[in-house]
């Protein structure tokens, strides 16, 4: 959990957002590692209303899109993912770390459909190129 933690905290200096910004990443960052996806969902929703960056935009989507695969809202899930997939494609996003993101959702997205193969095809492409 301290990796994660970790990781997020380094996310959110990056972003240069408002301390108030990091406290909610953080608690939905905690919710998300107690496997508690409604709650990881409601921070990260709370936190998606105060983000003034387009990466961080998009990093809260993604992670709310993921927080949606995990209860089996696939639907729900592939919205918002679409909406943070069109944002990348518009704004000619190049920030590795929110790519890879994308690519670990997408794949989740993919396995709950039932296509396994595919997700693991588009994750070996993403290693490869690495």
């Amino acid at each position: 959990m301290l990796i994660g933690f970790v990781l997020l905290a380094g996310f959110s200096i990056q972003a240069g957002e408002g301390n108030d910004y990091g406290k909610l990443l953080s608690k939905a960052k905690w919710y998300e590692l107690a496997d508690e996806p409604d709650s990881a969902r409601f921070y990260y929703q709370k936190a998606l209303k105060i983000t003034n960056t387009i990466d961080s935009l998009i990093w809260v989507q993604l992670s709310i899109a993921d927080q949606y695969i995990k209860q089996d809202s696939l639907t729900r899930a592939e919205f918002i993912f679409n909406q943070a997939d069109k944002l990348i494609a518009q704004t000619f996003l190049v920030n590795n770390s929110i790519i890879m993101r994308r690519v670990h959702v997408l794949a989740k997205i993919l396995n709950k459909k039932g296509l396994k193969d595919t997700a693991h095809e588009l994750l070996e492409k993403v290693i490869d190129t690495t």
